[in-house]
C-alpha cells in the first residue's frame, strides 16, 4: 500500500463523500470518481457518525458508551441490533459468533422479544457493575473482557444450550481448560437453528433440526458484522 501510494498509483482524497450512485462516488469538493467497491472502513473511533442526528439522540449513549440489551439490542430504537460493534471480549470472532447465532434465534421466532421493562433492568444492571468493575472509559459500556465465559454462558442458556458440568473435577476442567461442543454436551432446546459452541472458540458445529424451517436463521447467523464505529 505504501509503496503504491509513494509511486502515486494510489489517489488520496481528504474530504468526504456527498453522494453514491450505481457506478461512481461524488466527492464533497466536487470531483466524481469511477468505484466498482466502497469500503466503509471507519477505524477504531467509538462514535456514531454512521446514524443521523434523530437517530443517534433516540440511541441515547451515555458519557461512558451506548449502553445495549445483551450489548446487541437498543431499548429505545425498535428493529435494530448490533453485532461486534458494541461488544469488546478477549476473542471478539467467537463472541460475534455467538451474538449471531442468539439473534437468528430470536429474528425466527424460537424466542419470544424479551419484554422492554425487562430488558431496561437489565440495562440498569448492567450498568451498575460495568460502573463498579471498571475504570471511567468513553467505551466502557463495551467491555466484557474479564467477564467473558459469564457472557457467553449468558446467551447460550438462553439458545437452550445449557452446559452440562458434573462434579468438581468437570468444573475446574471446564474453567481451566480448552472446551469442545462434544465434551460438553450443550443441550439444544430446539428450533431452526440449534448450535454446540465452545468456551474458548476452539470450534463451532451445526445441528440440523427439521421442526422448523432453517435457512433463514442461518443466513443471520453467518453475517457476523464487524462495524468499527
Amino acid at each position: 500500500y505504501l509503496k503504491a501510494l509513494r509511486e502515486k498509483k494510489i489517489g488520496v482524497y481528504k474530504t468526504t463523500i456527498s453522494e453514491v450512485a450505481e457506478k461512481t462516488a461524488t466527492l464533497a469538493n466536487g470531483k466524481v470518481l469511477e468505484a466498482d467497491v466502497i469500503v466503509l472502513a471507519t477505524g477504531w473511533d467509538y462514535t456514531f457518525q454512521i446514524f443521523d442526528g434523530d437517530m443517534a439522540k433516540r440511541l441515547q449513549p451515555d458519557e461512558d458508551g451506548l449502553y445495549l440489551y445483551k450489548n446487541m439490542l437498543p431499548t429505545t430504537v425498535d428493529g435494530l441490533a448490533f453485532i461486534g460493534s458494541n461488544c469488546s471480549s478477549f476473542m471478539n470472532p467467537f463472541t460475534d459468533t455467538i451474538q449471531s447465532v442468539w439473534l437468528a434465534q430470536l429474528l425466527a421466532g424460537d424466542r419470544p422479544m424479551p419484554k422492554r421493562k425487562e430488558m431496561e433492568e437489565d440495562l440498569r444492571k448492567m450498568k451498575a457493575s460495568k460502573r463498579k468493575h471498571y475504570p471511567m472509559e468513553r467505551y466502557r459500556a463495551t467491555i466484557v473482557q474479564a467477564h467473558n465465559p459469564f457472557y457467553h454462558d449468558d446467551l447460550m442458556r438462553e439458545m437452550g444450550m445449557n452446559r452440562k458440568v458434573r462434579g468438581l473435577r468437570s468444573f475446574l476442567n471446564y474453567w481451566l481448560q480448552p472446551q469442545w461442543p462434544k465434551k460438553l454436551e450443550f443441550g439444544c432446546a430446539g428450533g431452526s437453528y440449534c448450535a454446540s459452541v465452545t468456551t474458548w472458540g476452539t470450534g463451532v458445529s451445526r445441528e440440523k433440526n427439521n421442526s422448523r424451517p432453517r435457512r433463514y436463521a442461518q443466513r443471520v447467523a453467518h453475517l457476523v458484522f464487524s462495524m468499527n464505529t
